[in-house]
């Protein structure tokens, strides 16, 4: 049987015994982070930190093991480690900053995990009334800024409605919460970044910008006004710019396969003026940006396997959404070139690239079976192409 790659490119102090380990200080000496913010995945030292769909996980870059926060076979739930929906920010001073929601309380929390000693420390409990939207938090100049809901006077504390969205800041240290500024579309409005302390948030695929001394708000950047579609990825964010793939009115087809593939551009995007340019020309997909390059691949329907009775059977037929090349290009679009190739690789998912490796979720297709295996974790060498799985300890 031959196995091969397919790539798919995705906290007042307290602390938690029974739910986190001993402090583990292999991250004391180790400076590595990256200051790429992106929800799901954050890098510090030796480790990669996950958002899993069970709660906050650490990938052992030096051991391959990955391990969960939440430890305790009788958690009861009100773990800040154990959530369905768990957002990261960016690492600042040794501290991994998050937004969860509690499993059976359904409180919005805003924590920090301190990386070298383990302990967390919340910093703001938000009731399931008041709670806007899980969105990650955003850091700048010594504050946490999230977003919230609070009633609006003479409200109906029942009616959904009667709530007014806005955006809200603590010190990142702890203390008192204050008012930023209110939020016009509500519901789904994700909090991005603060740029000159104005807000910058995102819905429904338009970015808008707030000033939060006169609450006036404008559409920074809509991208139907440049012929894209809509957003079709997760937003990256790196010194004042937005990294994201937009798709477009544009599709790939095949003969073989009977879905059609949007096609997709990378656009980088200025957070203070909504300027934006297109790095890339041709249509790419599984984005990765770490502090100064861009890895992607190019975007096709390439056909992994065509039974003879494709015709009858179209479910059969497995494709790859993207060529078999990694490449990569510096933050501009220059400088591009192929750092990876495997007849059958395809990246299509957010991973973390660091030291030439990449790590993240990978499936294998089975060409006797003609199938793909569901994704797992692993590193992949592209000096050696050798994939190493994640050992997961309880």
């Amino acid at each position: 049987m031959k196995r091969i790659l397919l790539i798919l490119l995705a906290l007042t102090l307290i602390l938690l015994p029974g739910c986190a380990e001993e402090p583990d200080t292999d991250n004391e000496s180790k400076s590595h982070t990256s200051r790429v913010v992106s929800k799901y995945m954050a890098e510090y030292g030796n480790y990669i930190y996950i958002s899993e769909t069970f709660g906050l996980c650490r990938y052992n870059r030096k051991t391959g093991e990955m391990i969960p926060y939440c430890t305790d076979p009788e958690c009861d739930g009100s773990c800040v480690f154990e959530s369905p929906f768990f957002e990261l920010t960016q690492i600042a001073d040794g501290r991994l900053y998050f937004n969860c929601n509690t499993n059976w309380t359904h409180e919005n929390v805003y924590a920090y995990l301190d990386l070298v000693t383990e302990e967390v420390k919340v910093l703001l409990y938000l009731p399931e009334n008041e709670t806007a939207e899980v969105s990650p938090p955003v850091l700048d100049n010594g504050y946490l800024y999230y977003t919230a809901q609070r009633l609006r006077k003479g409200g109906d504390v029942t009616n959904p409605d009667d709530y007014e969205p806005y955006v809200g800041r603590i010190p990142m240290d702890g203390g008192e919460p204050e008012f930023v500024c209110t939020i016009a579309a509500g519901w789904g409005e994700l909090l991005c970044a603060v740029v000159d302390g104005k807000i910058v948030t995102n819905h429904r695929h338009c970015f808008y910008i707030t000033d939060s001394a006169t609450n006036e708000r404008e559409v920074l950047f809509d991208p139907e006004e440049y012929g894209f579609f809509r957003f079709i990825d997760k937003i990256n964010y790196l010194d004042g710019y937005f990294y994201v793939l937009c798709g477009s009115s544009e599709y790939f087809e095949s003969e073989y396969y009977s879905v059609p593939l949007r096609k997709s551009y990378l656009i980088k995007i200025d957070a203070e003026t909504g300027e934006m340019i297109q790095p890339l020309e041709e249509p790419v997909c599984g984005l990765i940006v770490t502090d100064d390059t861009i890895y992607y691949t190019e975007q096709t329907i390439r056909e992994l396997y065509v039974p003879m009775d494709y015709v009858d059977h179209p479910e059969k037929v497995v494709v790859s959404s993207s060529y078999e090349t990694i490449y990569a290009c510096d933050l501009d679009g220059k400088n591009p070139r192929a750092v990876y190739s495997d007849p059958y690789l395809n990246v299509d998912y957010i991973n973390r690239i660091i030291d030439n490796c990449l790590y993240g979720w990978i499936s294998v297709y089975d060409e006797t079976e003609h199938k793909l295996s569901d994704r797992f974790f692993a590193k992949l060498d592209f000096a050696t192409g050798e994939i190493t799985p994640a050992t997961y300890v309880d």
